[in-house]
């Protein structure tokens, strides 16, 4: 919806409070804050470049995702039209049960990327599989152990401190000391 235009949703908006969503767009993706849905589209604040008739998809959960074309955007924003309607109610109350499940982990965002991880075994270069905002898979040479603390340079600007949860095979999951926010994830091409 371009600025100075009325809106011409005939129908009510629920408020999600900012829930956040696993958004791929072109050929990037990334995290974003869903700020409105209805039973016809939703509104995202992100920080991916969206284009005007594109088709995005928006994933809720793992286990809910959402296909809309871009109908307005805004620096930072865009509004999605759903392929088909849906029962928007019924959707947010099947995302605040599924919440409650032990099994429900952030959204992840596929990566394969380079970075480096330092330890007091010390510096290697690991291959970050994918993150979310409270921890990585990596590929390691092998000597990465449960428990071990470590840092990883994602970019120049953003460093995280985490523990090995668990490692086997040359795999390793971490867990983030801080989590990361949806504007450091808000584009994997810029990480």
């Amino acid at each position: 919806m371009p600025d100075g235009d009325p809106d011409r949703r005939g129908e009510n908006r629920l408020q999600t409070v900012y829930r956040v969503a696993r958004v791929f767009a072109g050929a990037d993706h990334g995290l974003a804050r869903v700020v409105n849905i209805s039973d016809h589209g939703l509104m995202l604040a992100t920080h991916l470049e969206v284009r005007l008739s594109a088709d995005v998809t928006v994933d809720l959960s793992e286990a809910c995702s959402l296909t809309g074309e871009v109908v307005w955007v805004r620096p930072g924003q865009c509004g999605l039209k759903f392929k088909a309607p849906i029962d928007s109610a019924a959707l947010l109350k099947r995302l605040r049960d599924e919440v409650r499940t032990p099994q429900t982990r952030p959204l992840r965002l596929p990566i394969d990327k380079q970075v480096l991880c330092t330890s007091p075994l010390g510096m290697q270069v690991v291959r970050l599989r994918d993150i979310s905002q409270r921890g990585a898979k990596i590929v390691h040479d092998g000597r990465i152990a449960t428990g071990l603390d470590v840092k990883l340079q994602l970019t120049a600007l953003i460093e995280c401190r985490g523990l090995v949860r668990w490692s086997r095979d040359g795999l390793a999951g971490l867990q983030f000391e801080k989590e990361l926010s949806v504007p450091e994830l808000g584009s994997i091409s810029r990480l």
